[in-house]
């Protein structure tokens, strides 16, 4: 009875989404080689963890992500960035103009608002 709700389950699942490869449903796997697949990585380089914390901000993309990297490799060197800047109407707008890519729009100020009070405000949230 378990092994008939299981096997309609995964059904289920490949027909909704017919892209899961069928190891992905454990059929055949051993638990050693399920373990390894989904393992994470915790050998993170510093700017990956950069890139990783910037994803967390809500509308911030990958490319947007890359995009503050290229110009700031590191959070301490974004956060001297923001320092440097004289008020913080000038750290609020020190992103906004930052292209995402050649021939793209800007960063913007609602987001390179929300990096500036993601990595400077005591409370954001």
């Amino acid at each position: 009875m378990l092994y008939d709700c299981i096997l309609l389950i995964c059904l289920l699942l490949l027909l909704q989404y017919p892209s899961i490869s069928p190891s992905l449903l454990g059929r055949g796997e051993t638990y050693a080689s399920f373990s390894h697949r989904l393992h994470k990585s915790a050998h993170l380089l510093a700017i990956e963890l950069f890139g990783t914390q910037l994803r967390q901000i809500r509308g911030v993309s990958a490319a947007t992500a890359l995009t503050i990297i290229q110009s700031y490799p590191s959070c301490a060197q974004l956060i001297q960035a923001f320092e440097k800047e004289s008020s913080v109407e000038d750290e609020e707008r020190m992103l906004e103009k930052v292209e995402r890519g050649v021939g793209q729009r800007p960063v913007g100020k609602a987001l390179a608002l929300k990096v500036r009070t993601f990595f400077r405000s005591k409370d954001y949230g």
